[in-house]
């Protein structure tokens, strides 16, 4: 029981997918600042939280003070998520 306790307090990192685009080399080499990259992705479309590059959740940007959160709008499958702890 306490390996369970242990292993529930590892912290892993998460990443919230906002949208995916694929550049040539070229384009990315051409970047500077002020560049506008368009993605493809409606705005309103949930975001992905991922863990280790796997989707585990989506939901919303929520603004919490001057910071960004996410709102939880659906959770993947147990086994899934696990998964994709490991």
């Amino acid at each position: 029981m306490a390996d369970i306790r242990r292993i529930l307090k590892v912290e892993v990192p998460l990443i919230v997918r906002l949208a995916a685009k694929e550049m040539s080399v070229r384009e990315v080499l051409d970047l500077a600042p002020g560049a506008v990259i368009h993605f493809e992705t409606n705005y309103e479309t949930a975001l992905a939280l991922m863990a280790n590059s796997r989707v585990i959740a989506r939901g919303r940007a929520v603004k919490m003070g001057e910071r960004f959160g996410l709102q939880i709008s659906e959770v993947g499958d147990l086994a899934d998520t696990l998964q994709a702890l490991r």
